[in-house]
C-alpha cells in the first residue's frame, strides 16, 4: 500500500475521477482518493502494476501526482 501525493482535487467527482483510472489498471486491489488530504491510497500487486505507472495514470486525468519519497 502507497500514499501517493495528489494535487488539484478539490470535490468528490475530483476523486471518483482519479479512482476510477487508478482501479483500470492491473493488479490494484484498492484506491481510496481524499481530496481534502490532497493524497490516493493504494494497495496493489507490484507485480502486475508499478507506482510509475499509477502516477502516470493519475497524472493522465489531469490532477499532479508525484511519487511518494520513502
Amino acid at each position: 500500500q502507497v500514499s501517493i501525493p495528489v494535487e488539484g482535487m478539490t470535490c468528490f467527482t475530483c476523486e471518483m475521477t482519479v479512482q476510477s483510472a487508478v482501479k483500470k489498471l492491473p493488479g490494484i486491489h484498492t484506491v481510496k482518493a481524499n481530496a481534502k488530504d490532497r493524497v490516493a491510497v493504494v494497495s496493489y500487486d507490484p507485480q502486475k502494476t508499478s507506482l510509475d505507472q499509477i502516477v502516470v495514470t493519475i497524472n493522465q486525468t489531469g490532477y499532479k501526482a508525484k511519487k511518494p519519497k520513502f
